[in-house]
């Protein structure tokens, strides 16, 4: 039960926020990928059916617009959790040998054991000649080299099957916060700062420049691990210091409880996730930042693109309570082209528009380019592409942030009746362990 919404919340059975949530948040997109039920509801706290739950078991059911919620019994609730949980251990793909610095428009998406889902995914989008930012990614070698030059690596094993570290969150927490210090205290190979500063100098202008998380563990289909890694920024005239801090800083949120929780439920093998650097100049005259998905999420029947976009400033991932992003239904099912529906505005601002038919238009040809191109590679584990993207510049071009997988469930009343037009997620949807 949620007064407020978190910027980022641990593996839960369910959720009731009494702040209304962006359909395309954070909170909704980890609860979406977890299959967790979640729900907003005003006054929730204050609610007297809810209270006189407290501290119960309970089982709630949520639907499209309506819930229910009855006490349950341990039998009921264990057989829920191990239903909801993965069996099998997953053990990320991780290719430890390669080390030159990539071109995000020169990866794919084979790319990903390298430089994370992330970068690779980005590539893919690149290649299809959409604006991106560009960049650059830092392979997964130096993470494991900077564990493997101050001598972390062998401390690694030793931790994760320590028995105390396993059984008490709190001793847990002491040493993860540990290792991410030493992580980020360690010095780092100079001559990699040298070849960041030549790359990040050469990007136009003097540009803010921003470092992001690209793991073998996130943007993966089951697993998007929204939120869980650190970005940072600094300016395009960084000194290797600063560079060096960032670097480091992105390399230890590897290690942040969060994402170690988040793993951990999903069995994920912590000792082979690795961490590579998407370094990306800002998007210059960005006005509008928003997130798509490349399926209507209300009604299997009517074939479309789901869209919330926000004034710059303003958070769709993030947003909550009282701020309503710009949220727009692009239909694709008729022949005579797509069908635009407004479903809100922005609470940002004096009510205009955000974006026009011109950017909708431009952002239903990308979105049907990605629906075409990225579903495909995760072979029935998705059935629709989660974008972030940006408006930006005198011309209002759409500049593509990320692409991962996204799973829509739809429930029965949603379902369409004579076929499956988006399919089904299967529960354990990321990809099996290796042998």
């Amino acid at each position: 039960m949620l007064e407020q919404l978190p910027d980022e919340i641990p593996v839960v059975s369910a959720v009731i926020s009494q702040e209304l949530q962006a359909p395309l948040g954070h909170l909704a997109i980890l609860c979406a990928t977890r299959g967790t039920p979640n729900m907003g509801l005003r006054e929730a706290l204050s609610t007297p059916a809810l209270s006189a739950l407290e501290g119960q078991l309970v089982r709630l059911d949520v639907a499209a617009q309506e819930h229910a919620i009855r006490p349950a019994t341990r039998d009921e609730a264990e057989r829920s959790w191990a239903a909801r949980r993965p069996s099998q251990a997953l053990t990320p793909q991780i290719d430890r040998g390669h080390r030159a610095l990539q071109d995000v428009c020169d990866a794919r998406i084979g790319d990903a054991p390298r430089i994370g889902a992330k970068a690779a995914q980005l590539g893919e989008v690149c290649a299809m000649g959409l604006p991106t930012p560009g960049g650059f990614a830092v392979p997964f070698f130096h993470y494991l080299r900077h564990l493997s030059r101050h001598h972390l690596a062998d401390g690694l094993d030793a931790m994760l099957a320590d028995d105390t570290f396993r059984s008490d969150p709190r001793a847990r927490a002491e040493n993860l916060a540990q290792l991410r210090a030493v992580i980020e205290r360690s010095a780092v190979d100079p001559a990699l700062l040298r070849d960041l500063r030549r790359r990040i100098a050469a990007f136009p202008g003097e540009p803010r420049v921003i470092f992001r998380s690209s793991t073998n563990a996130e943007d993966l289909p089951g697993f998007t691990g929204a939120g869980l890694y650190r970005s940072i920024v600094v300016s395009g005239g960084a000194s290797e210091a600063e560079i060096a801090d960032a670097l480091r800083r992105v390399w230890a949120s590897v290690w942040l409880s969060g994402a170690y929780e988040e793993r951990d439920w999903y069995r994920i093998d912590h000792r082979e996730v690795a961490m590579g650097v998407l370094i990306q100049p800002f998007v210059d005259g960005a006005v509008a930042n928003g997130v798509a998905i490349t399926a209507n999420p209300f009604y299997e029947a009517r074939p479309g693109y789901f869209i919330n976009a926000q004034a710059l400033g303003g958070s769709v991932t993030g947003a909550g309570g009282d701020e309503i992003p710009e949220q727009h239904l692009i239909y694709t099912y008729a022949d005579d082209g797509p069908e635009l529906e407004l479903v809100s505005r922005s609470t940002r601002g004096d009510g205009a528009l955000l974006l026009g038919e011109p950017e909708l238009m431009q952002l239903h040809d990308a979105l049907r380019r990605l629906d075409f191109a990225l579903t495909p590679y995760w072979s029935g584990r998705a059935n629709s592409v989660d974008v972030e993207f940006l408006v930006a510049g005198a011309d209002r071009r759409v500049v593509i942030l990320q692409a991962r997988p996204f799973c829509v469930r739809y429930t029965e009343g949603q379902r369409a009746r004579h076929h499956a037009e988006r399919g089904a997620c299967p529960p354990r949807a990321y990809p099996p362990a290796r042998p």
